[in-house]
């Protein structure tokens, strides 16, 4: 049985604040995390129920400056195991969620909550391909969302950078894969001056 673990260190690398999240029944698993102004941190994972792959759930918590849990919320596919890779905090006090569906076919799976973690809309992306992982968002101007990882088109072929522009209710903008010859995956995304993306992997 596993815990989330999070803790805060101060501008020296000093470890002022560290707390888990236990259940002893469960594994907990966060990838990626967020401060709120007020300091609160709130984290997106997976829950495992009964330490069991098959039952995984995309989590989003929130915490106090304490470590004390606020509130806490499974969401991502209702049926479908599914983990959170990365989260940010969206223009109308909300989050969105990134990650995958854990079963075959692998699909992104987006998920966008309110400001207590309750889920609003979930979306699937990436179709029949093998492997579709989202893995960092970046948010637009005008609401929306930008999300990098990898398409892999089939176990035998190279995972492809992966791009998909979303609007602000998970309508697709645009999806964009760079095949540059060897296996590649996008980790993060942010903006440039320019306007457009900066993607490392």
């Amino acid at each position: 049985i596993g815990t989330g673990l999070f803790m805060k260190v101060d501008a020296y690398g000093n470890m002022y604040m560290d707390s888990n999240y236990i259940d002893s029944a469960n594994v907990s698993i966060f990838w990626d995390a967020v401060f709120e102004n007020d300091s609160t941190l709130v984290m997106a994972g997976e829950h495992r129920l009964g330490n069991s792959a098959t039952n995984e759930k995309m989590s989003i918590i929130k915490a106090d400056t304490s470590g004390n849990i606020i509130w806490s919320s499974l969401v991502g596919d209702s049926v479908l195991p599914t983990i959170g890779y990365c989260i940010k905090k969206t223009l109308d006090g909300g989050y969105i969620l990134g990650g995958i569906t854990d079963s075959l076919p692998f699909n992104g799976c987006i998920v966008k909550t309110d400001f207590n973690g309750n889920k609003i809309w979930e979306r699937l992306f990436g179709g029949a391909t093998f492997s579709n992982y989202i893995l960092g968002v970046v948010i637009t101007q005008d609401s929306g969302f930008v999300f990098t990882g990898t398409k892999n088109y089939a176990w035998s072929s190279y995972g492809n950078t992966w791009v998909l522009n979303i609007g602000k209710n998970g309508d697709t903008i645009k999806d964009t894969t760079y095949n540059l010859g060897v296996s590649t995956i996008g980790y993060s995304i942010g903006l440039s001056h320019d306007g457009g993306y900066i993607i490392g992997g």
